[in-house]
């Protein structure tokens, strides 16, 4: 049936399970999606078994395809390969077993035309150490945008015009990467032939002495992604009003940034807004070094999740005894008002005149977004404040 639709443009599958592994006239669909919440018990019984190709597929129109499926990914992945190469093929998503990725590579060698690839590495909660395989030079000779755990980021972008980079995050035996992790993984993401303008680094300390790196290393840097547990910033309990009467004294008598009537009270919902707040506010106390062409912050939704509900939810046997003792978080007191706000932002504005976004969120679920205007002024939009 749906094989016979012929200005069908996009398909979503999710958990699906094919009674057939091959049609006479496979489905031609530029946008292809197919997700599956598979059983984790499933998969480790089945995940040694060889897995037959899904020839269901047509690759002559395909231009996006994700594959978030461990049961379905490696099927589909050969059931195009048989075709040849996928020459209109310009954004690949998938999740892959270790033991999958030299199917991966194959496929990938047939894929001339890939701008941008997301490849997350499936491990169950094992930290991957080390990529399997090499990717061969002449493949993915347009490569602009990779993410993908830090020991596969030198297999896909060595020798290729990358622009964009993101780091999975899968070392659950540590909250965030610290000072050292970032004087390692650096070399590698400098083995790209292009100017790194986009950069996710994922959970990270708050140190200084990391932007200042990641500063020095990337200088036509535009946007940077990160994340931060609330936890962590506990440690910077300050007199809030002392700090923000510091701040506003920095600013000019007519601020560039209007003052609203009710600039006195508080942003709500205020338990959001206090997550990236207090992560700009250290920035404006620290004086956190910056790309001098850094346009965009973008803090990952992980900055509202609770670091021990998340590390408690996520890890298999839901308890968290060997998880160096990694405290809940404590709900911060403070508060912040429209007045003190805008003091933050101003003052972004004075250290950092390129910066033109502060984006909280993600994109596939929601986005609040700070923007600043031709006339200086900061205003929000997206979710409410």
């Amino acid at each position: 049936m749906v094989s016979s639709l012929p200005r069908l443009r996009k398909l979503y599958l999710s958990s699906v399970q094919f009674d057939v592994r091959k049609l006479k006239h496979p489905i031609r669909v530029p946008n292809l999606t197919i997700i599956h919440d598979e059983d984790e018990s499933w998969f480790r019984s089945h995940s040694r078994e060889a897995i037959p190709a899904l020839e269901l597929f047509s690759g002559d129109a395909l231009e996006k395809l994700t594959l978030l499926s461990r049961v379905h990914a490696t099927g589909v992945l050969l059931g195009l390969m048989s075709q040849g190469f996928l020459l209109r093929l310009t954004d690949l998503t998938v999740m892959v077993n270790p033991e999958d990725v030299p199917v991966l590579y194959q496929f990938l060698e047939q894929c001339p035309t890939l701008a941008a690839i997301d490849v997350d590495i499936l491990s169950t909660w094992d930290s991957v150490t080390a990529f399997p395989g090499t990717l061969t030079a002449k493949a993915l000779p347009h490569l602009r945008s990779c993410r993908t755990q830090d020991c596969a980021v030198p297999s896909f972008i060595s020798q290729r015009p990358v622009e964009k980079i993101g780091i999975r995050f899968y070392k659950y035996d540590t909250p965030y990467r610290m000072y050292d992790y970032f004087e390692e993984i650096i070399p590698t993401l400098l083995l790209t032939t292009g100017t790194i303008k986009d950069l996710d680094v994922g959970f990270i300390d708050l140190n200084p002495m990391i932007f200042s790196l990641i500063t020095a290393q990337f200088p036509a840097l535009r946007r940077l992604a990160l994340a931060v547990w609330r936890s962590q910033l506990r440690q910077f309990e300050v007199d809030m009003e002392e700090t923000f009467v510091s701040l506003s004294l920095a600013t000019t008598t007519e601020s560039r940034i209007p003052r609203v009537s009710h600039s006195g009270t508080d942003m709500l919902p205020s338990d959001v807004n206090v997550a990236y707040l207090e992560f700009l506010l250290w920035m404006a106390l620290e004086n956190v070094e910056l790309p001098p062409s850094i346009e965009e912050i973008y803090f990952n939704l992980y900055i509202f999740v609770d670091e021990y509900h998340f590390r408690t939810t996520f890890k298999p046997d839901g308890h968290d005894e060997n998880w160096g003792g990694v405290s809940s978080v404590v709900l911060l007191k403070r508060t912040y008002t429209f007045s003190k706000v805008h003091a933050i932002f101003e003052d972004l504005s004075i250290r950092h005149p390129t910066l033109q976004r502060v984006v909280v969120g993600k994109a596939s679920v929601w986005e609040l977004t700070w923007s600043r205007g031709l006339d200086n002024r900061w205003t929000w939009a997206g979710w409410k404040c």
